[in-house]
């Protein structure tokens, strides 16, 4: 998977992809990880699980606004924030 063209049911963004492959892969969702206070730098390496744990943020509504911001079609249209 190389880009948001690539996205499909069964790659969808979940809370086992790092903060680095998101990033990687959709650079556009650095804005979501800052609005939700995620360290997307020195703790790039961790899981969304983790990062929005330490960050005190809700991960479903984490992996809706990534979904959300990359046109995921397993988002559910006219969800997120």
């Amino acid at each position: 998977m190389t880009s948001k063209d690539a996205i499909s049911t069964s790659d969808s963004i979940d809370g086992s992809w790092t903060v680095n492959e998101v990033i990687r892969t959709f650079p556009e969702t650095v804005t979501v990880f800052n609005a939700f206070a995620v360290d997307s730098c020195c703790g790039g390496d961790a899981s969304l699980e983790k990062a929005a744990l330490d960050a005190g943020a809700d991960l479903s509504e984490l992996i809706l606004a990534l979904r959300t911001a990359v046109g995921d079609p397993t988002n559910p249209a006219g969800t997120g924030r």
